[in-house]
């Protein structure tokens, strides 16, 4: 995103904090290892914020359990291939109907709770699991409704990004002083 809101160092502490983004439409987590644009950073990361997974279920074919361990393994990547300290996975959001196939929100649903039980049975790896909130509403009323995927945001109606960026710096503090 260009035109990312004047908060988007998180409206953290710039003296504790640098938040550095990075996105790139029509990603696949199995191609993101391989991609320096994604992976490489100049300064040491403590904690990265991952929102994949999205366009892999785009694909029917695709078992929610593979992408469930490609996501994973991504995050593990990070930690001790890369060397960031800690790896939050952020939830998967759901779509309109219209803008996808009829299964993709069910497949949302089941990766999400695989994504969540796998963190948690995996504690002591300093990956975490994200549960947005507020973005879980029948009405999907914070899609875009021009396309029904990605978050509504325009420079003059920045409330629902600014609403997911609130939740990225609640994951980010929440983790933070996680030893």
């Amino acid at each position: 995103m260009d035109s990312f809101p004047p908060d988007a160092n998180l409206r953290l502490s710039r003296s504790i904090y640098t938040v550095t983004t990075r996105s790139r439409g029509g990603l696949k987590v199995r191609t993101l290892a391989n991609d320096a644009s994604m992976t490489q950073f100049s300064t040491q990361q403590d904690i990265v914020f991952l929102q994949i997974g999205g366009n892999d279920l785009c694909n029917p074919g695709l078992r929610v359990e593979s992408l469930c361990h490609q996501i994973t393994s991504f995050a593990h990547y990070l930690r001790h291939g890369v060397g960031i300290r800690r790896v939050i996975i952020g939830q998967l959001l759901r779509r309109q109907p219209w803008a996808t196939d009829s299964d993709y929100n069910a497949r949302v649903v089941s990766l999400n709770n695989l994504l969540s039980a796998w963190t948690k049975e995996n504690q002591d790896l300093s990956i975490y699991f994200w549960h947005h909130r507020g973005f879980w509403d029948a009405t999907l009323s914070y899609l875009d409704p021009r396309d029904g995927v990605h978050l509504l945001y325009s420079s003059t109606n920045q409330t629902i990004m600014r609403k997911y960026l609130r939740s990225i710096r609640s994951a980010v503090l929440h983790t933070f002083h996680d030893p």
